[in-house]
């Protein structure tokens, strides 16, 4: 995770708004190509990727990724997403270079997502390093 894509306190109302948008921001610091965007919304269109827990794991095609990147969406307000309305969002890039760490990726993810009680703890903090302490990567540049 780079603390340049942690945003806290956004106000996005749908998932093709949050997309769009923070792929536009990962593609100008060349993380991704912008056929990234494309096929993280044509994910989406196959199923959703939204928790019951109020978490969203969006994901597009490794092909389109340059470097492997992890963006943390955390909103003001919940918003419906697919099925479920969710307010923190896990948004995966993952280069297919690394396709052999996408297991121990997701489960880190998974460890968040998968309890309401750890999205409440999420939800409650107000600076990005404080995350990065919860999480365990102070020093994750």
């Amino acid at each position: 995770m780079n603390p340049e894509f942690v945003f806290f306190d956004v106000d996005f109302t749908n998932k093709e708004e949050l997309i769009e948008n923070i792929g536009e921001k990962l593609f100008s610091e060349k993380y991704i190509e912008k056929e990234f965007i494309d096929s993280m919304l044509s994910r989406e269109s196959v199923g959703g990727t939204d928790l019951p827990t109020g978490a969203a794991i969006p994901h597009g095609n490794p092909k389109f990724v340059n470097k492997t990147v992890i963006a943390v969406i955390k909103n003001k307000n919940y918003f419906k997403w697919n099925d479920y309305p969710v307010k923190i969002i896990f948004y995966v890039c993952i280069a297919a270079k690394d396709s052999k760490e996408i297991k121990n990726i997701l489960s880190d993810i998974y460890y968040l997502v998968e309890s309401k009680e750890k999205l409440n703890q999420i939800n409650r903090i107000k600076e990005k390093e404080e995350f990065f302490r919860m999480i365990g990567a102070e020093n994750n540049e």
